[in-house]
């Protein structure tokens, strides 16, 4: 069994903790509020005042966080992980990070004699909560094999997508695609209604077309519900990882019409203050506009 941190106890940090503890490893958490740390301290997680004190004799740091300032804010400084952790261990960043951040912190990690692994989750709550999250990962062979038995714990997929910084690459397309298709089917829901077609057969129809994967079946009877409260994945998350896919696409020097149209369409529902309903919501997007 190891000795494991992890930073950030929100809807998938959480779930990556509790089952971490369930594996059977002693773990140390940290999180900005204490509260969302009590169900964990009660299973038998030990609590931490600061990042590094979580890091402390980690042999493993789990980040789990939703941004690149929140991420500088756990691992940087003289309070962050960083600075707590013993040479040779492995920090995970599991979050959905700008490409340029990311490789900010890999070099922040190497002067500390410590491996950054990057490894963002995909799933709703209630995988998190079931163990059963995907995973896909940037490292080396070795530290691959090292870690996966632990990713075994909360992850039900894990894709091992090559060397340090193509987890995070790859996170950001698929969910620049799926947040742009869940938009895609906003506006096509507001057409048919537009149009006086029943919802309903309107939703199945698409369902069982072109535009049916796994996402929009998850997403789709809260659309029609405009029940947006049970929130898996904030909208203002999702507009977050569209504004760092095309800053990763700028610095490709690629032109991505298709997502830039989404994440405007994005940040004016954030504006418009949808940013903390499940990112479901962006349907209501040209209903408003109507």
């Amino acid at each position: 069994m190891a000795q494991i941190a992890v930073l950030g106890l929100g809807i998938m940090g959480s779930g990556v903790a509790a089952n971490l503890l369930r594996a059977g490893h002693t773990l140390r958490v940290y999180n900005r509020t204490r509260a969302k740390a009590d169900p964990l301290i009660a299973q038998g997680a030990v609590w931490a005042s600061t990042p590094a004190e979580a890091a402390i004799e980690a042999e493993v740091v789990f980040s789990v966080v939703g941004d690149d300032a929140a991420s500088r804010a756990v691992w940087a400084g003289p309070s962050g992980a960083l600075a707590g952790m013993s040479s040779g261990a492995l920090a995970v960043e599991c979050s959905t990070l700008s490409l340029l951040w990311a490789h900010e912190l890999r070099e922040l990690a190497r002067a500390q004699d410590v491996e950054l692994v990057d490894a963002p989750l995909a799933g709703s709550k209630d995988a998190a909560q079931a163990g059963s999250l995907s995973t896909l990962v940037g490292a080396t062979p070795e530290t691959f094999a090292r870690l996966k038995p632990l990713m075994a714990a909360y992850t039900s997929s894990i894709v091992h997508m090559g060397g340090p910084g193509t987890g995070s690459a790859m996170k950001l397309i698929n969910n620049m695609v799926g947040g742009t298709l869940i938009a895609l089917v906003g506006e096509g829901l507001a057409l048919a209604e537009q149009l006086n077609l029943n919802p309903e057969l309107a939703s199945q129809v698409l369902l069982n077309g072109p535009a049916a994967s796994g996402l929009v079946k998850m997403k789709m009877a809260s659309m029609l519900a405009h029940s947006y409260a049970d929130q898996h994945f904030a909208l203002r998350w999702m507009g977050k990882d569209l504004r760092y896919a095309l800053l990763a696409a700028e610095a490709a020097r690629l032109s991505l019409p298709v997502a830039t149209s989404a994440r405007q369409v994005y940040e004016s529902a954030i504006q418009a203050g949808q940013g903390d309903l499940d990112f479901a919501a962006i349907v209501e997007a040209p209903r408003s506009a109507a």
